[in-house]
């Protein structure tokens, strides 16, 4: 049988390359089982959902597929709605499948929102094969185990299945479904050694439960070596939260990687009660060169609220103990936690100042994800009064979903501002990198000799693109490194007119409206020059972004009308990703008296760092 298997769009920009490894995963063993699997992959395509559902019904057509699979994140949820409504109205017979951590969180509720035939239940590889055979062979779906059918109006649900105790047995991804070969190499690998967590932290869900399984180290090594010959890899990460859990296991995969016939280097996720000093060496010395840990939290209120099982000053010895072996660190910070205060919030802004600990992106709001147990409790207390409505804002980029503080939701704000902010700006200012010496300059690289602050040591650098916030890891005491954007050479070009002009309007009446309400005004107003006692507030194309205020200001849609209201204004547009097409957004309302600034000029293209 041939099936379509269609993958969600992670991002809110075309055509950003995403490996999904689960359907990749899918899509190996249905080709190993005799089907046929054809992907579709959203982030490698231009198009709304709708538009992105009338393409797969055209392919699904074209090719003969018996059926259409979709599946993902919480936070695909809304482009899934649209994409199974859209290829039922227009092609009413074809079988849709769902599957995925969504799914398995809320079953009934997925079937019924969706309109599909079926859903697999936690993994999928089996259930999935087993169902195509069913629907093939024209047997009972819902004599599979791990499936829910719907039938006549009816949701059923069969019998669970077990998990998969021989992860050795799967095949390796089929990753060239969703991806070219070019794509693939743009991106990266990442591979998986092990499935579930024994742990069981509050905010946590894993569809396949908590039975901790890993794979053999030959099953491993061979799947690395299979990625370097097709596509010629020397560097992995491995997406596994817990990869070094098992001692043992770790020390014969260091000795395998070790003798392989290509040099790697390879990142990695683990416990911070898994970071052994001597295993930590050993993993330094057969190419390991980042380990991310979740922290999650500096306060060990809170660290026993969220039941993880760790406290700070474990943590704070995790993090001493990785960089004193070669490796950088990185980890997550999330805050607004039920026990959360104003105290916790500068016990975990100390922690990081005292280790100097990067948080993923920014120090984030916990989020109650369906499937956890924070997501229960918080619908058993009400907090979540509409699980529609709830599970849909997961797929915006709202910034706080839930309150399940006891403070109200502008001191929280506030807070996590504080902490963000505060956090960056004493990094810029003790952990900063000096420029020694500008080696090359272009107009869209700079080449530069950087001095690390915390031990002095030298190393080459070269910034290409154009990004806000600028940290790499010193290579002499694996502490970050923070660099000013305005001071490398290419980046203080490109701005210099826009800074020029926000600071030609201090001590003015003209009114600053930024858009849009983004981290990057938030940690860098100072070095933009937008003068504090005129800025008005900040005007963003996301209904959610407009709940609570930016830097204690207002956040206003970016249309017409509320441009009209806000004239006379200066409008800065403060984005590297999005800056033209907002340019060519605000161009086209042609609204009077509003003056558009900028942030590069000549507008380079939307390239990160």
């Amino acid at each position: 049988m041939r099936i379509l298997l269609a993958e969600p769009r992670y991002y809110t920009s075309d055509r950003t390359p995403y490996l999904p490894l689960g359907p990749a995963y899918v899509a190996a063993m249905l080709l190993r089982g005799g089907h046929e699997a054809i992907g579709l992959n959203a982030n490698s395509m231009p198009g709304t959902a709708e538009e992105v559902a009338k393409a797969a019904v055209r392919l699904a057509d074209g090719t003969g597929c018996g059926a259409i699979a979709m599946g993902g994140l919480c936070t695909t949820y809304r482009f899934q709605q649209t994409f199974f409504r859209t290829v039922k109205a227009l092609s009413p017979e074809t079988v849709l499948i769902t599957g995925g951590n969504l799914f398995s969180s809320e079953p009934e509720f997925c079937m019924e929102q969706f309109g599909v035939d079926h859903g697999v239940l936690g993994e999928g590889e089996l259930t999935m094969l087993e169902l195509v055979n069913a629907l093939e062979s024209g047997s009972d779906p819902a004599q599979v185990q791990g499936v829910v059918s719907m039938s006549d109006g009816q949701v059923t649900r069969s019998p669970a299945r077990p998990v998969i105790r021989d992860l050795d047995s799967l095949p390796f991804p089929a990753r060239e479904i969703f991806l070219t070969p070019e794509e693939i190499a743009s991106v990266g690998v990442s591979i998986y050694t092990s499935r579930s967590c024994p742990f069981h932290c509050t905010f946590c869900y894993h569809p396949p439960g908590s039975v901790y399984r890993k794979r053999s180290v030959p099953s491993v090594i061979e799947e690395i070596n299979a990625l370097h010959c097709a596509y010629g890899f020397t560097a992995f990460g491995f997406g596994d939260e817990l990869f070094a859990l098992d001692k043992t296991w770790t020390q014969q995969f260091c000795d395998a990687i070790e003798r392989l016939s290509f040099i790697t280097n390879w990142s990695c996720q683990m416990r911070a009660t898994d970071a052994d000093p001597a295993l930590l060496r050993r993993m330094r010395q057969a190419g390991c060169r980042a380990v991310t840990m979740g922290f999650e939290s500096g306060s060990d209120t809170i660290l026993r609220s969220m039941k993880k099982k760790i406290t700070s000053a474990i943590s704070r010895k995790a993090i001493h103990d990785v960089r004193a072996a070669g490796i950088c660190t990185a980890g997550g910070i999330i805050l607004g936690d039920f026990e959360e205060t104003p105290e916790t919030v500068r016990q975990t802004v100390d922690f990081l100042k005292e280790t100097a600990l990067v948080p993923f992106g920014d120090i984030g709001f916990i989020v109650p994800y369906p499937g956890s147990p924070i997501y229960d409790r918080c619908l058993r207390e009400g907090l979540i009064a509409d699980k529609a409505d709830f599970i849909s804002s997961l797929s915006t980029f709202g910034k706080l979903r839930v309150n399940m503080t006891r403070m109200p939701d502008e001191d929280l704000l506030e807070l996590q501002e504080w902490a963000s902010r505060e956090y960056y700006a004493y990094s810029l200012a003790n952990r900063r990198g000096h420029i020694v010496q500008v080696l090359d300059e272009t107009p869209f690289t700079s080449g530069l000799s950087i001095a690390c602050q915390t031990c002095g040591g030298n190393f080459p650098l070269e910034i290409s693109g154009f990004s806000f916030e600028i940290q790499r890891y010193c290579p002499h005491c694996q502490y970050p490194v923070y660099i000013d954007p305005f001071v490398v050479p290419h980046i203080e070009r490109a701005t210099a007119e826009f800074r020029a002009i926000m600071s030609g309007l201090r001590g003015t009446d003209r009114d600053v409206w930024v858009t849009p309400a983004s981290i990057e005004c938030m940690r860098l107003s100072h070095g933009l020059q937008i003068p504090e006692e005129n800025l008005r507030g900040f005007l963003d194309s996301s209904a959610e972004r407009q709940l609570y205020p930016h830097m204690g200001r207002p956040v206003r849609m970016r249309d017409s009308e509320t441009l009209r209201t806000i004239a006379p204004a200066h409008v800065a547009v403060v984005s590297v990703r999005y800056q033209d097409a907002i340019l060519r957004e605000l161009e086209a309302m042609a609204i009077p008296d509003i003056v558009v600034v900028p942030l590069f000029a000549p507008h380079p293209r939307a390239s990160g760092n």
